[in-house]
């Protein structure tokens, strides 16, 4: 063997070793890091009540339970399951710094994971738009209605609004054959 193939062979064992001992340090840290979000994504309810302080003051409907409160580099999100396990709100706030239009920022939430805007790749449909009022400002309560994986109905009404800290979102979901518009009025009218 020469001393060029012997130079070759070493720097390509090198970088290999390099590549497994990387690999190996990223699924760890990789581990590492999901297990530390999935343990803050789940609410007990003082944490639920102290995410949703955090992004404006509210009374919950009777019979919703917390289910997601996460803080991460100046995010705020909290959620709540309705009594039915089918119905659920959500309020998600951005940092200060960032400002998105209401558009935007509920096409956006609509497409993230675990919300049902969008269903088997079908869209929901906006179907009304009703003004209101969120901590003081006027706003757009947007309802949509699309259908859910099990051929259901489904509806989603959402409104952007200033929360506490930043831009935040208020999102709805449910069956539309349990669909409680009374119920979220007085939600909202309860937000300031």
């Amino acid at each position: 063997m020469n001393n060029a193939f012997k130079v070759v062979l070493g720097f390509l064992a090198g970088a290999i070793l390099t590549c497994i001992a990387i690999a190996v340090l990223g699924f760890v840290f990789f581990t590492t890091i999901t297990r530390s979000v999935l343990r803050n994504v789940q609410a007990s309810p003082g944490e639920a009540e102290q995410v949703a302080q955090e992004i404006a003051d509210f009374t919950i409907p009777d019979g919703y339970a917390p289910v997601v409160a996460s803080r991460f580099a100046h995010f705020e999100l909290v959620g709540y399951n309705g009594p039915d396990g089918r119905s659920h709100i959500y309020l998600f706030q951005l940092p200060p710094a960032i400002h998105v239009d209401q558009a935007e920022l509920e096409r956006q939430f609509q497409n993230s994971a675990g919300n049902p805007g969008q269903t088997n790749g079908r869209e929901m449909k906006v179907i009304e738009e009703q003004a209101v009022t969120i901590r003081g400002e006027a706003t757009t309560l947007v309802i949509s209605e699309g259908t859910n994986g099990d051929g259901q109905l489904y509806r989603s009404a959402n409104a952007a609004f200033a929360g506490k800290d930043g831009q935040a979102l208020l999102s709805f979901s449910g069956l539309t054959n349990a669909w409680d518009q009374a119920m979220i009025d007085s939600f909202i009218a309860s937000i300031h």
